[in-house]
């Protein structure tokens, strides 16, 4: 059952994308009618065909609308989040073809700070599951409560592969499978519309399909899912399928050497089709379109007239360091989350107030991976150790250990937490591995729990202060809302704020001109009442 859990979730954002795109190629715009095709797809196909897909899929779909519900009473105060993840959400929830209409010709707000660089060039996937989600609840937060579904998908994935890769049973299966589940970059994303926390969860998701297959445990349901993770990966973010794909080669050479290519031809040449779909259906937009005019198919990032997005962002002194010591400092210093901050080694497992203001964020710049990950680190020396010494009994985590931790030292940015989410399974990797072990078995258990009270820590953190700055939100758009009168509202640097004020019933016109003696709504965005 637990595989079903996991291959439904992975199946209703895959449909739901491929659904989308469909629709953009034939001149339609993102809604509610992808998500809902996707889910009559899959509860059609469980009562024909398999029964546990039907219960598994009918948990996801009601666990899913549970959640949006929920989140819809949450608001999203990240900053990327409300600058131009979620102005692409509205925008294509309301009409906007990204295939064949650029931004400017149908959003006024389109020149703000770069939003159509943004919106018109990157993969469409995740925006467009969060839109048909917005589209059925008619309120733009309940969208993020889409983010369910990658949680699922890795946590049941991680529960599938712990007892039949690994042989766990019991309580050590739920304690390693909270323990990938508790990543810090999901944590902090999870009531947000930021595109990390998919990726952490598709690449482990990939992984572990790896391991199946590795294993010579994995079945049609196994290989279904791996494939699927991976065309979805590109609809989410350009460097998702980079990592998916590493890792996936890192299991294909593995399971080559193992079995001298023996039974590897079908699932190659599934992983090919997969990604021959996320490129030219799935990610028609933008990979096809970027083609077709003349662009890299991953400009902004790369190409002709590229931009640089982390000019602005490194920690204070980080510009010219090596990637191997930036990702050392930043995961052994006290969490900050400000651009250009200073970094501050700290005791391991030391906690500070400061650092848990950080860690609320949904991009924190040192430290990402928790107040405790850097003492967890120096437990999993010794553990790592005594894996290695029993390196002549086979594990199916190797493969994934290993390029993890190549991404983690030479992959770019690798100092930032949401740009690397596989960093934080490396000490997760090697408890799932010490598990199988004959001695100290509990080393394992303490660094799971660890892990475990490391990401409790960090979402404490992201509660607290979103309920913080929920409340005083909505308490700005009650304020505004009850007095009556028609608002000018100045749009600086999130647009989404204008959403906000449609959904509180706020009569407003936006302004692109300064406005004299403004109340400040929140962030830049300012307002003043007009008197008739």
């Amino acid at each position: 059952m637990s595989k079903r859990l996991a291959l439904a979730p992975v199946l209703l954002f895959a449909l739901t994308a491929l659904i989308s795109s469909l629709g953009f190629i034939t001149g339609e715009s993102a809604g509610a009618y992808s998500v809902i095709i996707a889910s009559v797809f899959l509860l059609m196909y469980g009562i024909l065909c398999d029964r546990r897909l039907l219960l598994a899929s009918a948990v996801t779909i009601i666990t899913t609308a549970v959640c949006a519900a929920v989140c819809g009473l949450v608001f999203d105060a990240s900053y990327d989040g409300k600058y131009f993840h979620k102005e692409a959400v509205y925008a294509l929830a309301n009409g906007w073809n990204p295939l064949y209409t650029p931004l400017s010709s149908f959003d006024r707000l389109a020149d703000c700070q770069d939003l159509a660089l943004w919106l018109d060039n990157y993969p469409k996937g995740v925006w467009s599951l969060y839109a048909a989600v917005y589209d059925i609840f008619g309120a733009i937060e309940c969208a993020k409560g889409a983010n369910i579904l990658f949680v699922m998908m890795l946590f049941f994935s991680a529960f599938d592969v712990s007892h039949s890769v690994f042989e766990l049973n019991g309580a050590k299966r739920i304690v390693i499978s909270a323990a990938f589940a508790a990543n810090p970059v999901i944590l902090s994303q999870f009531f947000t519309f930021y595109n990390d926390l998919p990726v952490a969860a598709l690449i482990m998701v990939c992984a572990f399909g790896g391991m199946k297959i590795y294993t010579g445990k994995a079945d049609k349901y196994d290989i279904v899912c791996l494939c699927t993770a991976f065309a979805s990966s590109f609809t989410v973010k350009f460097t998702a399928p980079v990592f998916c794909g590493a890792v996936l080669a890192a299991y294909g050479i593995a399971a080559a050497v193992k079995t001298h290519g023996k039974g590897l031809l079908k699932p190659c040449l599934a992983v090919i089709i997969a990604a021959a779909a996320g490129v030219c259906i799935m990610g028609a937009d933008p990979y096809i379109k970027h083609l077709v005019n003349g662009q890299n198919p991953v400009y902004p990032l790369m190409g002709a007239g590229k931009y640089d997005i982390m000019n602005t962002n490194p920690p204070e002194g980080f510009e010219n360091m090596p990637r191997q010591k930036q990702f050392f400092v930043s995961f052994f210093s006290r969490s900050a989350q400000d651009a250009g901050a200073k970094p501050e080694l700290k005791p391991p497992f030391s906690v500070s107030k400061d650092e848990l203001a950080a860690l609320a964020a949904a991009d924190v710049r040192l430290g990402g991976f928790g107040v405790l990950f850097s003492g967890i680190l120096l437990l999993c020396i010794p553990l790592l150790a005594a894996c290695l010494a029993q390196l002549h009994k086979e594990s199916a985590a190797i493969p994934a250990l290993i390029i993890f931790t190549l991404l983690a030292l030479f992959f770019p940015e690798s100092w930032w937490a949401r740009y690397n989410p596989y960093t934080y399974y490396i000490p997760c990797l090697i408890a799932l591995w010490f598990f199988t072990g004959s001695r100290l078995r509990f080393l394992s258990t303490l660094i799971s729990i660890l892990l475990i009270v490391n990401g409790i820590i960090s979402g404490y953190s992201v509660f607290s202060y979103l309920r913080n700055e929920t409340a005083i939100i909505q308490a700005r758009l009650n304020s505004i809302s009850s007095d009556g009168r028609r608002v000018l509202l100045r749009i600086n640097d999130f647009p989404s704020h204008a959403v906000w004020f449609s959904e509180a019933g706020i009569d407003f016109d936006i302004t692109d001109n300064p406005i004299e003696e403004p109340s400040i709504f929140y962030r830049t965005t300012k307002y003043k009442f007009i008197d008739d």
